[in-house]
């Protein structure tokens, strides 16, 4: 019986997982309607609240799922690595940020960017921090593999250098979310060429 409720369990999520996606995708996080995601998933409102405390929580999940969607991309690239230090830096960010563009779309990033301002402290805000903290972690990885390879200079701080880096591309993906001008090329050819910038003094000679 404990197999079956778990498994009852889980298929519910699923189903809010999926039925909250879908609301985000059409209408946008402020649209989005908790009873209307509810009867998606044929559950009651309060079932969706059993789960989830709020459209914050469901959001956050959806991201977390989607990194680990485009994890197995993300450590191909670092197990077979480009032998051009920006190649391989940014194949990081955009293995990671085309996916995320593409699943949520803009208008709930620059929900998720003013969540991590504003509810910074919470447990919902270090959600957030976390899932940052893996993308950051993946860049330091593939600039530590890259320097084995002799493709990064030896006396680098791949640790500092990965930080910097993944600010300065953090910085690019919130202008690429508060405009809906910008292109996703546009984003990636600013970012290249500020990877390009910051990484030349650190290649191998």
């Amino acid at each position: 019986m404990t197999g079956l409720r778990e498994r009852k369990k889980a298929d519910r999520e699923r189903r809010i997982i999926e039925a909250a996606a879908e609301q985000f995708r059409t209408v946008g996080y402020e649209e989005a309607k908790m009873e209307i995601i509810a009867r998606a998933a044929e559950v009651s409102v309060g079932t969706v609240y059993n789960y989830f405390q709020n459209k914050s929580d469901l959001l956050l999940t959806l991201v977390t799922l989607h990194d680990r969607f485009v994890e197995r991309e993300i450590e191909e690239l670092i197990g077979n690595p480009p032998t051009n230090l920006v190649d391989g830096v940014c194949g990081v960010f955009f293995a990671m940020t085309s996916h995320s563009l593409n699943h949520l779309g803009k208008e709930n990033w620059r929900h998720l960017f003013g969540l991590s301002i504003v509810q910074r402290q919470t447990v919902l805000g270090n959600r957030f921090a976390t899932f940052n903290d893996r993308l950051r972690t993946r860049v330091i990885r593939m600039l530590n593999v890259l320097q084995e390879q002799g493709v990064l200079r030896v006396d680098c701080d791949t640790e500092k250098l990965g930080g910097i880096l993944f600010r300065i591309e953090t910085m690019h993906y919130i202008e690429l979310a508060s405009s809906e001008r910008m292109t996703f090329a546009e984003y990636q050819a600013a970012v290249r060429s500020d990877m390009d910038f910051v990484l030349k003094p650190y290649a191998a000679t």
